[in-house]
């Protein structure tokens, strides 16, 4: 099934890019690269399902942004800043975390809302391999 081995991929993928993200990245900069991913999961949701956010979800998550935006450190020169190896680790992070939320949905739905636990449990020993 294509569902199940992308998602075996991407568990597979999306741990490790978090994990570095968060060593090449300094901490500000890492937390406000995992809160844009919920951004990211609308629009993917969007692009591949025609999934359209309810006024109140789109405006709680536009609100969220702006306060993410007005909250960041402004860069200062020093180990605040992401170096361009943890950019590179983030822009192919976030885009990936965020598919792997979309289609952890989707495969829950294709499997009649099974239980997370029993999902992880029929994908995670594909994903070490």
């Amino acid at each position: 099934d294509r569902d199940f081995l992308a998602m075996a991929l991407l568990i597979g993928s999306v741990t490790p890019l978090n994990n570095m993200s968060l060593q090449l990245n300094p901490l500000p900069f890492y937390q406000t690269a995992k809160l844009s991913v919920t951004p990211v999961v609308v629009v993917v949701e969007y692009v591949l399902d025609r999934k359209v956010p309810s006024s109140a979800r789109a405006l709680s998550l536009a609100l969220v942004c702006l306060f993410v935006i007005r909250m960041r450190p402004a860069p200062r020169g020093d180990a605040t800043d992401a170096g361009a190896a943890g950019l590179l680790c983030v822009a192919i992070w976030v885009p990936l975390a965020a598919g792997y939320k979309v289609q952890f949905g989707r495969l829950r739905r294709k499997l009649g809302n099974a239980p997370t636990l029993a999902l992880m449990h029929a994908l995670f020993p594909y994903a070490l391999v």
